[in-house]
């Protein structure tokens, strides 16, 4: 069954000055959207309630910084890209602005962080390091991950925080 619910939600349309190409991710449950003006290359997150953007200060050593995920307390998840050894890990970083650069062990080139909750469970998705029967290298799955700040790593995280 199709529902139609066109009048029964607002649109709100948003640009990052200057920009001609925007990426918006997530919102949390304070309004505030996470995204990236992708032609200008700059991260920042979207105060709804106030219609301003606060950029994110890129991730120094990298070429791209990208914010996907935001959590209510302010905590962004994304993705820096390493161009010279192309790969693109995962990044948190959080309300203190402290960053943590990570990549999945069983990563091929890419991790990429999507989501994080206000206790710091980080989901995303990786590229796998080996291809199996029903790949190849241009046609690769992606598996996705959880990641709790202080586990043990690997598996289920093994405790901690």
């Amino acid at each position: 069954m199709l529902v139609q619910a066109q009048g029964a939600y607002d649109y709100e349309s948003f640009r990052y000055d200057g920009s001609t190409f925007e990426q918006v991710w997530n919102i949390n449950q304070r309004g505030d959207a996470a995204g990236n003006s992708t032609d200008l290359e700059i991260p920042y997150v979207y105060g709804s309630k106030k219609g301003t953007f606060t950029p994110v200060t890129p991730v120094a050593g990298y070429n791209r910084t990208a914010v996907i995920g935001l959590a209510d307390n302010g905590t962004l998840v994304g993705s820096v890209d390493d161009d010279g050894a192309g790969v693109r890990s995962g990044v948190i970083i959080d309300q203190k602005g402290t960053v943590t650069v990570f990549d999945h062990p069983e990563a091929l080139s890419e991790t990429q962080a999507r989501g994080v909750n206000n206790k710091g469970l980080v989901t995303g998705s990786v590229s796998y390091t080996h291809l199996r029967a029903h790949e190849t290298s241009s046609m690769i799955s992606y598996a996705v991950f959880c990641l709790k700040r202080g586990g043990g790593g690997g598996g289920g995280g093994g405790g901690g925080g």
